[in-house]
């Protein structure tokens, strides 16, 4: 079951890159990979947050509510997306 896990792991991450390759192909962007990085550090500066309060006893509510907003702040705070961005996101209506 290990080995099954690990192959869906792969298998997954390889279909993720694979479609994100063929979607940003096809609107003609690129992906800068500094800010891919300034994405991860405050991903993982969210989940070590998280696993702080985890580690505290912090209820599932909490630890919802600190990822749902240390995630925009620490994005903001590296530089991962711009306030006129999120301003932008915000803004946007559903169709």
């Amino acid at each position: 079951f290990l080995a099954a896990a690990w192959v869906t792991l792969l298998t997954e991450a390889l279909v993720m890159g694979l479609a994100g390759r063929a979607v940003l192909s096809a609107l003609g962007l690129r992906p800068r990979l500094g800010r891919i990085a300034r994405a991860v550090v405050a991903a993982t500066a969210m989940g070590a947050l998280v696993g702080a309060l985890r580690g505290a006893g912090a209820p599932i509510g909490l630890l919802m509510a600190a990822a749902a907003v240390s995630y925009p702040l620490l994005a903001l705070i590296a530089g991962a997306v711009s306030l006129s961005e999120l301003r932008s996101l915000m803004a946007r209506q559903a169709p």
